[in-house]
């Protein structure tokens, strides 16, 4: 890939170096950078909408107060309760007891950031690619009917809908850091719609029943804090369902343009955003870690230029990847328009990646039995 590639490498090798340094909670220039990024992120003009009810002992969110961070002096945090009910806490990531995960402005201002042209055509391409295969999942692990649910970078939105048709008698938080492609949702009566930067915002222990989230933490630098975080989150006995890629099957492609245009993908997001897509192989490992009791795990290999759901995810990612390189006057971009033009062509078929969903239970609680 000549020296595009290279610059492109190297830009991932130092994102990497960046969230060796972050998780470590070690400040050196670039946790100098990372926190002069986050005190000029608290005058942003940041808006959070909820409402705790407490009904029967229960707490239920639901859009209503507007709360916006102090853009003068004291904390920049806005806490609000209702009589019984806990409040929603978000986290300081400079003064947490966990060290501070890379800000999400990295995401948004990388390639697949939701002011991109065609983004939420993107996801919505990996709804119809993703969605059955997360509902079959969480009808395996096992949804409480009534469940409080927090769906975590909910994205366009479906699986929120999803969780709240599975839990008819619960309630479904949705939450991203840009929720303009689902706003829409915060009409319904058991969904909330709030604003949430999940590696700085937090809940109350024991908010919730079940939390998932779908290609997300591939897009964080430190997945194992957060991972730690929604253990918080959740009850004892709790429900956590995470998935993400793993695009390990391209490198044995037998398609050299395919193969070197997922390469390009998977340098571009990682060198632009920090993404990580092979995080998917060791998700179950994560999971386990975080100190969740497996429950199980599904894979579900996903083809390329079967004419299937994934041929328009692919091209639509390939089309915003090459807007991306193009604004840098990249020739890699040709790379990209190569391996979108192979999809179409009937002589081709190929494994592209992976869809690895992983689900445990936080320890402790009736809910973590199974014959429960």
């Amino acid at each position: 890939m000549g020296a595009d590639g290279d610059l492109l490498r190297s830009a991932a090798r130092t994102r990497r170096r960046a969230k060796l340094h972050l998780c470590d909670g070690r400040l050196d220039q670039f946790g100098a950078e990372d926190r002069e990024a986050r005190q000029a992120a608290e005058h942003a003009s940041i808006t959070h909408r909820h409402r705790a009810v407490a009904t029967g002992g229960a707490v239920r969110w639901e859009p209503s107060l507007l709360f916006r961070p102090s853009t003068g002096g004291g904390d920049r945090h806005t806490r609000y309760a209702t009589e019984g009910g806990p409040s929603l806490t978000p986290l300081d990531p400079m003064t947490s007891r966990r060290p501070a995960a890379e800000a999400a402005s990295g995401y948004d201002a990388g390639a697949f950031s939701h002011h991109m042209t065609g983004e939420q055509g993107r996801l919505r391409a990996l709804e119809k690619l993703w969605d059955p295969f997360t509902e079959h999942s969480l009808r395996r692990a096992g949804v409480p009917a009534a469940a409080r649910c927090l769906e975590v970078g909910a994205g366009a939105g479906s699986v929120a809908r999803m969780l709240a048709r599975i839990c008819p008698g619960g309630h479904v938080t949705a939450t991203d850091i840009d929720t303009r492609f689902f706003a829409e949702l915060a009409a319904e009566e058991r969904v909330t719609v709030l604003s949430h930067d999940v590696t700085q915002d937090g809940f109350p222990a024991g908010s919730f029943e079940v939390v998932h989230a779908r290609m997300v933490l591939c897009h964080l630098s430190c997945p194992e804090q957060v991972l730690a975080a929604m253990s918080q989150w959740l009850v004892p006995g709790g429900l956590l369902l995470v998935e993400d890629f793993d695009l390990a099957p391209a490198d044995a492609s037998p398609h050299p343009v395919m193969r070197r245009g997922l390469h390009v993908a998977e340098q571009t997001l990682e060198a632009s955003q920090g993404s990580d897509l092979r995080l998917g192989r060791r998700l179950q490992a994560l999971v386990t870690d975080a100190g969740f009791d497996l429950g199980g795990m599904a894979v579900q290999p996903v083809l390329i230029g079967d004419g299937g759901p994934a041929d328009e995810f692919w091209r639509l990612s390939f089309a915003q990847l090459h807007e991306f390189q193009a604004r840098n006057s990249s020739p890699l971009a040709g790379e990209l328009d190569a391996a979108m033009s192979l999809i179409d062509r009937p002589d081709f078929t190929d494994i592209g990646m992976h869809a690895v969903s992983v689900w445990g239970r936080k320890p402790g609680g009736p809910l973590s039995d199974p014959s429960a």
